[in-house]
C-alpha cells in the first residue's frame, strides 16, 4: 500500500542527506545574479576526499540541453545532486528537478 511507498522514499531521501555529508563543493557564480544562465567558476568537488572536478568552469544556458558522460563510479550522480542541493551558488529563482530514478 502507501506505507511502503512512503517507507522507500524516505529511505532514499535519508541516504541522499547522508552522501550529502560526505560530499563537499565549492564553485563561485561567475554570472549575473538575475540572470537565466547559470555559470560557475572555481568548482570543486569531492566525495570521500577523492576529487572528482578541481577548479572547474561549468555554464549551463537557457534552453539548452546537456548530458554526462563518464565511467560508473566517475561521480556523475554526485555533481547532478550537488546542483539540485543548491550546494553551489545557483539563484533561488532557477528552478531545479532532480529525477533520482524512472518508475
Amino acid at each position: 500500500g502507501g506505507g511502503a511507498g512512503i517507507a522507500a522514499i524516505t529511505k532514499e531521501m535519508d541516504e541522499m542527506e547522508l552522501a550529502a555529508s560526505h560530499r563537499s563543493v565549492t564553485g563561485v557564480l561567475a554570472s549575473h545574479p538575475d540572470s537565466r544562465d547559470v555559470h560557475i567558476n572555481n568548482l570543486s568537488l569531492l566525495f570521500h576526499g577523492a576529487e572528482l572536478l578541481m577548479d572547474s568552469k561549468m555554464e549551463l544556458n537557457v534552453g539548452k540541453r546537456y548530458g554526462f558522460i563518464g565511467l560508473n563510479g566517475c561521480g556523475k550522480t554526485s555533481v547532478l545532486a550537488a546542483l539540485a542541493n543548491r550546494e553551489v551558488p545557483i539563484p533561488d529563482h532557477i528552478d531545479i528537478f532532480l529525477l533520482r530514478r524512472e518508475m
